[in-house]
C-alpha cells in the first residue's frame, strides 16, 4: 500500500489535517509540538506519497495493467 511508505507520525498528522480539517497550528497545540514541526512533517509525508504514487503507476504501466490514453 502506498501510504506504508509513512511514518506513524506522517499519518496521524495528515489525517488530522485532511479528514479531521485541522489547522497545522491546532494539530501542534494536540500533540505539544511547535507549529513547524507539523508543516515540515505534513509538507515530507506529501512528498513521499507523490513518489510512492508515481512509482506505483510507473511499475503498473510497465506491467501493462495500465493504459495511457492520449487526450
Amino acid at each position: 500500500m502506498v501510504t506504508d511508505c509513512l511514518t506513524a507520525t506522517q499519518r496521524h498528522y495528515l489525517l488530522m489535517y485532511y479528514r479531521d480539517g485541522k489547522t497545522v497550528a491546532e494539530i501542534a497545540n494536540v500533540c505539544g509540538v511547535n507549529k513547524s514541526t507539523v508543516s515540515r512533517t505534513v509538507n515530507r509525508a506529501k512528498q513521499k506519497l507523490m513518489k510512492a504514487f508515481e512509482a506505483e503507476l510507473g511499475s503498473r504501466v510497465l506491467s501493462g495493467q495500465c493504459r495511457l490514453q492520449q487526450l
